[in-house]
């Protein structure tokens, strides 16, 4: 099984995948986690700079690179889902998002998915955060030096929320369930883990 969190910045997508895995192994269910996007390449690199505001990107050359780690990591995708339930933290919905927010056509982002095969999710679980919620998060997060042009922008992350409210609405790509984060993490993870149980039995 393939699962997606999904959520604006400060929904603690990070916390939930870890908690998961933790959870899960507990009960003894193969589990692998993996994360998008990720900064540890050259692309990774370029898109750390962009997201601090050091390199200027088109937004087709964002979607790109940010769609690209998903599209190369395809087939390592396909393995892990086959063998244990693969959380995914943030993934394409997320490029859908922040990138259709700068003028990217969700048509020609969905016609990519199709044309290069991108793996398409069992279920994306929708942290619904409220956007002032998620906000203070950010800006109390231990050990946090400077918020990214994403996370430092109020307007923008009510902006993020509406849109991704809109593609669960419409159920975009994969069928989506929204799970109510303003609970402890805990508490989130173990609706989580009810809908994961049922899918397996």
């Amino acid at each position: 099984m393939f699962y997606v969190l999904e959520g604006i910045d400060g929904a603690g997508c990070g916390a939930q995948r870890k908690n998961l895995e933790k959870k899960l192994r507990e009960k003894r269910i193969g589990v692998e986690t993996i994360k998008y996007p990720y900064y540890e390449n050259p692309i990774g690199k370029m898109l750390r700079e962009f997201q601090h505001g050091e390199k200027t990107l088109s937004v087709e050359m964002q979607f790109i690179l940010y769609a690209g780690q998903m599209i190369a990591e395809k087939e390592k995708i396909a393995n892990l889902r086959k063998n244990a339930i693969l959380i995914c933290d943030r993934y394409f919905l997320g490029t859908l998002v922040y990138q259709g927010l700068r003028g990217f056509s969700l048509e020609d982002g969905l016609d990519f998915a199709r044309m290069f095969k991108l793996e398409i999710p069992d279920k994306i679980f929708f942290l619904d955060t409220p956007p002032k919620v998620a906000y203070e998060r950010k800006m109390n997060e231990d050990g946090k030096v400077k918020l990214d042009i994403n996370e430092s922008n109020y307007n923008f992350i009510q902006q993020v929320d509406r849109k991704y409210r809109e593609l669960a609405d419409r159920q975009i790509l994969a069928h989506w369930i929204n799970i109510g984060n303003t609970k402890s993490i805990d508490e989130v993870t173990a609706k989580i883990i009810n809908w994961v149980l049922k899918d397996i039995k």
